[in-house]
């Protein structure tokens, strides 16, 4: 079995004490998650990282200001993806308001294999959905503190 690096950026999208997420379901996955993803040898850095795939897996399109909210670190196992790998992810988090996008959010048809449904929820109702430890509620949480 192989290990590797790999890094990551997600954003957070608010709107009053609301955060978007998605509903992943690549893989046979089941789980809820900020917009976000892999970052690309063309991004210029996380926070492009992250406008890319919010517009790609949502439809909107960042126009104002972000928030840093944490780096995070976690590890995949080879009982989570297709191959047999241990992967190591590190990211970002970025904080953005609703009011800061352009657009309408929805699942376009180059994702629905990967996400098919979006919610707006607060950060305790993200902590009863099924998500990825430690990047989902406690970074919701985490963003409520620097907006407190």
């Amino acid at each position: 079995m192989s290990s590797q690096k790999q890094k990551f950026a997600r954003i957070l999208v608010r709107d009053g004490n609301r955060y978007l997420v998605v509903h992943n379901i690549k893989l046979g996955r089941n789980r809820w998650e900020f917009p976000g993803g892999k970052c690309d040898p063309t991004d210029t850095g996380s926070l492009h990282t992250a406008q890319r795939e919010l517009e790609e897996e949502v439809g909107l399109r960042v126009l104002g200001a972000q928030v840093f909210v944490c780096s995070a670190d976690m590890y995949v196992g080879p009982d989570t993806c297709a191959e047999e790998v241990t992967t190591e992810w590190t990211g970002d988090f970025w904080l953005v308001d609703v009011k800061n996008t352009v657009g309408k959010a929805y699942i376009p048809e180059s994702e629905k294999l990967k996400c098919d449904k979006i919610k707006w929820v607060t950060t305790e109702e993200l902590a009863n959905l099924p998500q990825i430890p430690l990047v989902g509620v406690d970074i919701a949480r985490k963003a409520d503190r620097l907006l407190a």
